[in-house]
Order: C-alpha cells, then sequence, then structure tokens
C-alpha cells in the first residue's frame, strides 16, 4: 500500500468523524511498520477537515531532481572531453545545470576528479624514453635475480638547503574574515643564506655528509677528493670485512658525475656504477625523496628569538595559545629534572631614542633596559657563529695551543655594552682558556702531572691531584652509549677492589661486603672482554648527577670530558710591565707589597690556577727585582 492508499483511507475515515488516535491504530494493527507516523495522521487529517480534496503533493518551487538524467550526464561528458581544464562554473553557463548537480555528475556517475598537473623537467623524446624503460628494466631483473642486493646500494646527490625554510603556498593558508586581505608571504629569495651539502646514504642511514664551503664550485677533481675518497674511507671503517665489495654508487647525470676521471677512479677502486636515465629526476632517491623530506623537517631558524644570558628568553613572535606555565622533564646528569617555563607579557616598550636623550641630558634616568635589548641582540649573533663558554666567545676552527699538560689554549672575547654621557660604549676584553683535551684518563693524568703514573701511583699523588682536578668531568668508553660522571675521588686498584655485580646496572657499585664478590679486573675481562693494561693504578671514584653512590671505573676505560679552565697567559710578562712603570714614576724603587684581586676562577680550579698563577708573579718579581738592583 503506497502513501496515496494512506492519505485515501485517512480522508474517509476523517470524514466519518474517527479520531485521529483511532485511524492510526487501525492502520498499525494492519501495516506495522509501514503504517505512516501519528504525526503524519494528525497532518493529514487536519487538512481534509479544512476542506482539502486531493491526496497529491502539490508542486514546489525549485529545479527538479530529474536533472541527472542521461542526456544531461553525456552532455556533461561531452564538454570534459573537449576540454579537460574546464570549470565547474563554466559548464553551469554552457549546460544550465546548477553546481551541485554538475558536482554529482561529476564525481558520482563519471566518477571524475580533477588533479594539478606536475612540472617535469624535460620533454623526454621517444628514444630518450626507450632508454629510460631499457636501464630501469636491466637494474629490476639484477634485483630480481639476487645479483644486486638493496643493503649494497648507495646514491648521492647534492642539494642547497636554506638556513631560513619557507612553507610550501598550501601549508602558507590561513582562515580570515571575509573582508579581511588574503594573508601574505615573502617568496623565498635567491640570496638567502644557504649552505650546498652532498650527501650519500643507503638502505640503513646515512653513509657520508660533506659540507661545500662558500664559493667552491663542485668539478670533477674536487668531486673525487672531497666526496668520494671520504665516502670510501667511510664505507672500509663501517665494513672492516669486506671493504667495498659489492658496494655499487648510483648518482644522476650531472657534469662532475660523469667525468671520465670519476669513473676511471670509482672503477680503481672496484666500485660498480649503476647507470641512470638521462633527464630522470624523478627515479633519483635524493631528489624525489630524501631532499624534501630533509627540508621540510628542518626547524626555521628565525631571528625573533634572543636570549639574555639569564632566565629569559625573548620573542618578538605572539604566543597566544599558550596560556598555563609549561612544565618540561629534561635528563641532567643522568637524573630528570623538571623546569618550568612561563609566558610573561611584555607589558612595556623600550624607545631607543631614549639612550640619545640621555647622551644630551634630555633624560636624567638611565636607559637601563633599552641597552639590555641592545646587548643581548649583539650577544645573540655572536652567539650564532661563535662557540660560547661561560660568556666568553671564541672561534669554532681557531687551533688549540697545546701546553703539552692535557690542555689546548684558547684564545677569545668577552663583550659588554655600556651607556656612558659620551653614547653607547662597547667594551670588548680579551681572554684565554685552557681547555682540558678529551684524551684518556691516563694519559692526561700522565701529561698533566709530567711523570708517568703507570709505573706507580701512590696514595698521596692520588690525593694531592685529587684537590686539583675534583669535580671535573669523564666520560666512560667501555659501553656501547656514553655515560658522563663528575670525578670524586679515587678508590683501590682494579685488581683489589671488590664488588657484588648488579645486571641492572652498567657501571661499578661500591657496595659492602657480599657473598659472591668479583674484582673490578675481573668484572671487566668478564663483563666487556677487556683486559686491563694498568690494574694496579687505582680506580676513579665517579659519581652521577645528585646520587652519592661511588661508581669505580678504572682509569683506563675512562677519557677526560671537554671543560675550560680560566688562566691568564703570560701573566708574567704583564707584571713586569706593571712593576717597569711602577718603577719609573717612584725613581726606580719597587712596592714592598703587592695585591692581586682575581675573579673568574671557580672551587674546582682554584687549586691550579693558584700555584699557576702565583708561581709567575713571583718569577716576575725575580726578574724585576735583580733587574732593578
Amino acid at each position: 500500500m503506497n502513501k496515496k492508499n494512506f492519505r485515501f483511507y485517512i480522508k474517509v475515515r476523517t470524514a466519518l468523524n474517527i479520531s485521529v488516535r483511532i485511524i492510526y491504530d487501525e492502520l498499525c494493527s494492519v501495516f506495522g511498520d509501514q503504517a505512516p507516523a501519528l504525526r503524519t495522521v494528525e497532518w493529514w487529517s487536519k487538512l481534509f477537515r479544512e476542506g482539502r480534496e486531493d491526496v497529491e503533493d502539490e508542486e514546489r518551487p525549485g529545479r527538479p531532481i530529474t536533472e541527472t538524467t542521461s542526456e544531461n550526464i553525456k552532455q556533461v561528458r561531452s564538454l570534459i572531453d573537449d576540454n579537460p581544464h574546464i570549470t565547474i562554473q563554466e559548464m553551469e553557463v554552457q549546460t544550465g545545470l546548477s553546481l551541485g548537480t554538475i558536482h554529482r555528475i561529476i564525481s558520482d556517475h563519471l566518477n571524475l576528479k580533477k588533479l594539478t598537473a606536475r612540472y617535469i623537467p624535460k620533454q623526454l623524446t621517444d628514444s630518450q624514453k626507450a632508454e629510460r624503460v631499457r636501464i630501469c628494466k636491466e637494474n629490476l631483473e639484477k634485483f630480481e635475480s639476487g645479483a644486486w642486493r638493496l643493503c649494497d646500494v648507495i646514491t648521492g646527490d647534492e642539494s642547497w638547503f636554506y638556513h631560513k625554510h619557507i612553507n610550501r603556498k598550501l601549508s602558507n593558508s590561513a582562515w580570515v574574515s571575509r573582508n579581511d586581505p588574503p594573508p601574505t608571504v615573502v617568496r623565498q629569495s635567491p640570496y638567502a643564506p644557504k649552505t650546498l651539502m652532498s650527501i650519500f646514504f643507503k638502505s640503513t642511514g646515512p653513509v657520508f655528509i660533506h659540507h661545500v664551503e662558500r664559493g667552491q664550485t663542485i668539478n670533477h677533481r674536487y668531486y673525487i677528493d672531497n666526496c668520494l675518497e671520504p665516502l670510501i674511507d667511510n664505507i672500509k671503517r663501517q665494513r672492516p670485512t669486506c671493504g667495498v665489495q659489492g658496494i655499487k654508487l648510483h648518482y644522476d647525470n650531472g657534469q662532475p658525475h660523469v667525468h671520465k676521471e670519476v669513473s676511471n677512479y670509482l672503477e680503481s677502486e672496484g666500485i660498480t656504477i649503476i647507470k641512470h636515465p638521462p633527464y630522470s629526476p624523478d627515479l633519483a632517491p635524493c631528489d624525489f625523496w630524501l631532499f624534501d623530506f630533509i627540508k621540510q623537517n628542518i626547524p626555521d631558524q628565525s631571528d625573533s628569538e634572543s636570549y639574555d644570558e639569564g632566565k629569559t628568553l625573548y620573542t618578538r613572535e605572539l604566543l597566544p595559545d599558550i596560556t598555563e606555565p609549561i612544565r618540561v622533564q629534561m635528563e641532567r646528569d643522568t637524573q630528570m629534572r623538571t623546569f618550568q617555563l612561563t609566558i610573561k607579557n611584555l607589558v612595556r616598550q623600550e624607545k631607543m631614542e631614549n639612550i640619545l636623550k640621555f647622551v644630551k641630558k634630555e633624560l636624567r634616568t638611565r636607559p637601563r633596559e633599552a641597552v639590555r635589548v641592545i646587548e643581548t641582540l649583539f650577544k645573540q649573533r655572536a652567539r650564532n657563529e661563535l662557540v660560547c663558554v661561560k660568556n666568553q666567545f671564541y672561534n669554532r676552527k681557531q687551533t688549540l695551543d697545546d701546553l703539552q699538560d692535557g690542555r689546548g689554549m684558547a684564545k677569545g672575547f668577552y663583550q659588554a655594552l655600556f651607556l656612558t654621557r659620551l653614547g653607547p660604549t662597547l667594551n670588548v676584553n680579551l681572554t684565554f682558556t685552557c681547555f682540558y683535551m678529551p684524551i684518556n684518563f691516563v694519559q692526561f693524568a700522565c701529561q698533566y702531572l709530567r711523570e708517568d703514573i703507570t709505573k706507580g701511583f701512590p696514595d698521596y699523588k692520588a690525593k694531592a691531584f685529587r684537590q686539583i682536578i675534583r669535580d671535573l668531568l669523564i666520560e666512560t668508553e667501555h659501553t656501547t652509549r656514553n655515560i658522563r660522571y663528575k670525578l670524586h675521588g679515587f678508590g683501590r686498584p682494579a685488581n683489589l677492589l671488590t664488588f657484588t655485580p648488579r645486571e641492572t646496572n652498567e657501571e661499578i657499585s661500591d657496595v659492602a661486603s657480599a657473598l659472591q664478590e668479583i674484582t673490578v679486573e675481573k668484572y671487566f675481562e668478564q663483563k666487556y672482554n677487556i683486559k686491563l693494561k694498568y690494574p694496579h693504578l687505582p680506580c676513579i671514584d665517579a659519581r652521577s648527577g645528585l646520587t652519592k653512590r661511588a661508581n669505580y671505573l678504572p682509569m683506563e676505560v675512562a677519557k677526560k670530558g671537554r671543560c675550560s679552565i680560566e688562566i691568564i697567559k703570560e701573566l708574567d710578562k704583564m707584571v713586569e710591565d706593571l712593576l717597569r712603570v711602577f718603577a719609573g714614576t717612584c725613581n726606580g724603587h719597587l712596592p714592598n707589597k703587592i695585591v692581586f684581586y682575581r675573579d673568574g676562577v671557580d672551587e674546582g680550579h682554584f687549586e691550579k690556577v693558584l700555584g699557576n698563577e702565583v708561581n709567575k708573579i713571583k718569577e716576575a718579581c725575580r726578574s724585576k727585582f735583580l733587574s732593578c738592583r
């Protein structure tokens, strides 16, 4: 029974003055779930009481749903075949159909979707296409037959990487109000800072990465000397047993790559070159995957952040999404520590013109915050280009002056901005810092003490040495991971110190008496297959983080971590110059007492600085005293 019959039955029963509830119950008792709803019965009964006679639906405004006809589908298909780039708006004008109908025909009936055309570097000729297919089939056949293995294939290429990454146009889209202008993004300038990198990688990860210096052109000779030779050296180190045997090298047809000398060099090393089809960057893994993946994941090295060397980080960017303090957990010295970051809005703006007003004496209050902002920007620029150690800056590429005692001398500077009545003044002080070299601890101790401790290291010398180098950083060399400790002292020799091994720890713990004890020497031989050369030397009492538990390590499995100790270089000459000036102004007489004020030395380095610099001062005084006598 259709809806017209239901309506006719409702009309007859309504004419007999039957209530709506009885009509509804009658329909449900006969037709069950197929009966119309109570609201529908009430609606049609009301219409019939008001005088309606027709049981058909009245006509409604708008296009009929019958627009999706076979004729309209053929018409839309014909327009698309004639012009694949036609828009839905253009089809609406030509067909007279609505946008919804056209979209429904295209998606539901024609199963079409619109894609943006890809740009290709070159239109290949028929011969180039045939060569492309031939090379690909040959390479695929060798892989399928087992003659080649994917793990033996190394591919490489060069690419420019911009220091400041600008996202693609699609990812820069943003929601705006109807009356607001669209957002704008500055196009990447070809002169923006960038770096040329040569990267070689295989299925297991990168093999060799070379940074090309600015202004350097890559030709075949540079490619061999700086890319291929180090690459082969890395392969031999990673594969000490088989070397370059079975290695296949794949790269594109760049001019330095296909040079005859390059091919001859690789053949002499026994490396197979995989052919690459002409004008086919889509077949080079570096071009179609690696470089694009790296550039999308390079963080934006923006200059909008500055650090004031304290607890404050300034940014020009707004942070509207951060409303609550952020807690960050970081591991420091094997201990998990929690740091809280709180966003503080700038409540006032510092005007740079206040500096000029202060210099002209138009402003009596010194604009300290404005000077601090400028100083922070100066130091941030230096931090981006130099190495910063204790607020002192050093050139990354300088060669340390070897002092032959486990230390190297570096030359640096410290800068600070001051505001005087003459204007902003930049104070730059030169500084010399000794860096402990990251070498084996036994070698370090021999150089530092200027004696061979492997022949004997008595307790009194160990105690004196401990006072000098206490709390210095050391690193382990026997485990697969690098563990850092602070040196606390020395214990018994490795062949005498016993302990109970713990399976849960890789370090050696100072545990009291136990049933099954083992010496440190035997433990390292069984656990790490390390035969100690100097088991008679005392073990290092190493402490990790805030824990007070001792970790005893043999000297030869630890190395000295890189850290700095500030010592004034050529202090004796400086003192001689000062005494010479004093004697010149006091008729040749020297001072009876000399007081030196020394800062910038922490407790761990005090003894070394004291012993070094006091001796220099005494030598200068003796030399000057004898010359004046």
